[in-house]
């Protein structure tokens, strides 16, 4: 068989294989026009996020960095200061008093470590949210999703939708549900900074690479002895 038949049937296989996702609804028709929609790069990263991970856990570590909060910092109106200009898409319902339930407000002037984290399989909105220990790890929300873009985007992953998770009743109330922000940098430079439907804490995350950013307050020994310690 020459090279040109071996691609060729693994194409058919291929194909045989996400229509049978599509009927499962394993993959909706959404989910594939979002992955069909990135750069080769893009592509080629979501599969190397996938293949690295080898086992049955939901997450897998990404990055840890530490961060200052600028002194001028101001939860009351980071979102506000965003330029919008710097965004493909900026949602209508993302505002500072959309958003003003945040459970926690960064400190100016204050370090933190910040913590990202792949899910590569389906997961809960509360499995999600176990990344999220109330004795060590901070919910700020979209706040500290607009810190990240200011400050330390370099350090984020492309191509991938990323969340900073609350409390669902810190959410806004849409028309028929909540909605909770979601940040994309894309390698065409298109930035993405957008509202996503969220019901409750069963709603499932499932079809894509998500990544979650969860921040630490590096502040007294049980935080420093928990980030070292921390196994996901």
């Amino acid at each position: 068989m020459n090279e040109h038949s071996q691609d060729w049937k693994k194409l058919v296989n291929t194909l045989a294989d996400l229509q049978q996702k599509l009927q499962s609804e394993e993959v909706t028709q959404e989910q594939l026009e979002w992955f069909l929609k990135l750069t080769k790069r893009g592509r080629n990263r979501v599969k190397e996020i996938i293949k690295d991970h080898k086992g049955k856990e939901k997450f897998i570590q990404g990055s840890l960095f530490s961060f200052t909060v600028p002194e001028d910092y101001n939860h009351d109106t980071v979102i506000a200061s965003l330029d919008q200009s710097q965004f493909y898409v900026f949602g209508d319902g993302i505002s500072d008093d959309s958003f003003c339930k945040t459970t926690d407000r960064l400190v100016p002037g204050k370090e933190y470590m910040a913590k990202l984290f792949y899910l590569v399989h389906s997961a809960t909105y509360a499995e999600c949210m176990n990344l999220y220990s109330p004795e060590y790890h901070l919910c700020t929300g979209v706040q500290g999703l607009a810190l990240m873009f200011q400050i330390a985007r370099e350090k984020l992953p492309k191509n991938i939708a990323i969340f900073s998770l609350d409390e669902i009743e810190t959410w806004p109330m849409g028309k028929h549900y909540r909605f909770k922000p979601c940040l994309q940098m894309r390698d065409d430079g298109e930035n993405w900074l957008t509202g996503c439907r969220c019901i409750n804490d069963t709603e499932r995350f499932s079809g894509y690479v998500y990544c979650f950013l969860v921040i630490y307050d590096d502040e007294g020994t049980k935080a420093v002895l928990k980030l070292s310690e921390w196994k996901g």
